[in-house]
């Protein structure tokens, strides 16, 4: 590897852009790990005690992981990058100390993705379903429905199912069953109704048919 960011190039000064160049904390949670080359990290003397000084590795060091803040890497895909890599680790070191026998200096560098963007985007979203929660109410993608399946994403869509799919079909035709059988209970009301005024009104007078005696007439055989 090798460290940079002493403005004294002794090794041992060099100040945070904090008040009083005041020290601060490590943040070693992140995604960043020292599993390839180009990683970019702090510098420290210990726990917590990070000001300016930062470098940069040549290969994978998983013994640094813990200890080191890591805060980005060398985009090494980058042709013009990986050969900046590349001369500074060919500069000759002092084999007593380990500096570089010539200065080497950093005259440049862009920042291709700003993670703090990222993360304020994050806090910003925390912040409305904090909002939304302490109002009662639901975050977006904490919604569910009646049958217990979690509503993702802005378009409701339900865990993995379409419009049309297993839950949504028998949601449908729940619904349509439900539809038909009020439809079904408007028509049996009005039939009922209708069959108590046909009972309400008198039934008309059958005629009556005179009964003959014997075995009738025959005249016509």
């Amino acid at each position: 590897m090798i460290q940079g960011g002493d403005p004294t190039g002794t090794g041992r000064g060099g100040a945070s852009c904090f008040a009083n160049g005041k020290t601060f904390a490590d943040e070693l949670d992140g995604p960043r790990k020292f599993d390839r080359r180009g990683v970019l990290a702090m510098a420290n003397k210990g726990k917590n005690t990070n000001s300016s000084q930062f470098f940069l590795t040549y290969r994978a060091c998983p013994h640094l992981a813990r200890k080191h803040t890591v805060f980005g890497r060398v985009v090494t895909e980058e042709e013009e990058s990986a050969a900046t890599l590349t001369a500074v680790e060919k500069v000759e070191a002092d084999k007593e100390n380990g500096r570089p026998v010539r200065e080497i200096r950093l005259t440049e560098a862009r920042v291709l993705v700003d993670p703090f963007e990222a993360f304020l985007a994050q806090e910003r979203e925390e912040s409305v379903r904090k909002e939304v929660k302490e109002k009662g109410g639901r975050a977006e993608d904490e919604r569910v429905t009646w049958t217990g399946k979690r509503v993702r994403g802005h378009d409701s869509s339900i865990d993995g199912a379409k419009d049309g799919g297993a839950v949504g079909r028998y949601l449908k035709l729940a619904g349509q069953e439900m539809k038909e059988e009020e439809e079904g209970t408007t028509v049996v009301i009005e039939e009922w109704e209708g069959e108590q005024q046909q009972q309400q009104q008198p039934h008309p007078m059958k005629k009556k048919v005179k009964a003959g005696g014997g075995f009738g007439n025959f005249d016509s055989w």
